[in-house]
């Protein structure tokens, strides 16, 4: 199948209501979500996810993760200093209207922003 050549990891937000079902659909494709902080690393980068900015922010100044990926804003935000803090905007749509996701290339630490 062709999500056998990704890893998906996740967290849950502050709205997420089922999380069971959520946390079986993770499961089925070979996933994992946690409750408020997630890592994984991609050839060599290493990789922290989590909803609040209130974390993410000084996780990336503390320089030991490559790429620090948050959400809760809904807002597009992408910085590079010591790691590169990304906040891809929402998948949904439900709160601005526009459904869109990151693309990260691990090289060169570049992301791009499509709306889908």
């Amino acid at each position: 199948m062709f999500w056998e050549k990704f890893c998906v990891v996740g967290v849950f937000g502050n709205n997420d209501g089922e999380r069971i079902v959520v946390a079986k659909r993770f499961e089925a494709i070979g996933g994992e979500v946690h409750p408020n902080i997630a890592s994984a690393s991609l050839g060599n980068r290493s990789i922290a996810v989590m909803h609040y900015p209130e974390l993410a922010i000084p996780i990336a100044k503390s320089d030991d993760y490559d790429i620090v990926v948050y959400g809760h804003t809904h807002k597009i935000d992408i910085q590079k200093e010591q790691s590169l803090l990304l906040n891809p905007g929402e998948t949904g749509g439900w709160t601005t209207g526009k459904s869109t996701v990151a693309v990260v290339d691990i090289d060169t630490l570049e992301a791009k922003i499509y709306e889908i």
